[in-house]
């Protein structure tokens, strides 16, 4: 998934998708633990969406790849309608660190509908 909560103790063997989804989660964890309101985080995180809409080269899709889900509306109605502030603030954080990107953010999207919704529907 986007971010996973634990450490790994030993790194020698490390790959370099695994250092990079480990300095993601860093990431993360600092959006969420920091001292900016929950508030704030959604209204970036709805800012960056603005952006991945509207702003976005409009000639590229918004698809995840192989399907035909917009990425945008799931990651709108991750951050819409998450059930607790808690879970409110880790979908803006993970959409703030989707940076202005936008195969980032759709692989976000990705990620939420393979590891979270889709399981929830089998």
């Amino acid at each position: 998934m986007f971010a996973i909560s634990r450490e790994p103790s030993d790194t020698s063997n490390t790959s370099a998708l695994t250092a990079s989804i480990g300095e993601l989660n860093q990431k993360i964890q600092a959006l969420i633990n920091d001292d900016t309101t929950t508030t704030m985080r959604i209204r970036q995180a709805e800012a960056r969406l603005l952006w991945f809409v509207e702003v976005a080269p409009l000639t590229q899709s918004r698809t995840i790849p192989d399907t035909a889900i917009d990425a945008y509306k799931i990651l709108k109605a991750m951050l819409d309608y998450a059930p607790t502030e808690r879970g409110k603030r880790y979908a803006a954080c993970c959409i703030m660190c989707g940076k202005e990107c936008r195969d980032q953010l759709i692989a976000l999207a990705n990620d939420w509908v393979k590891f979270l919704l889709y399981p929830c529907m089998t």
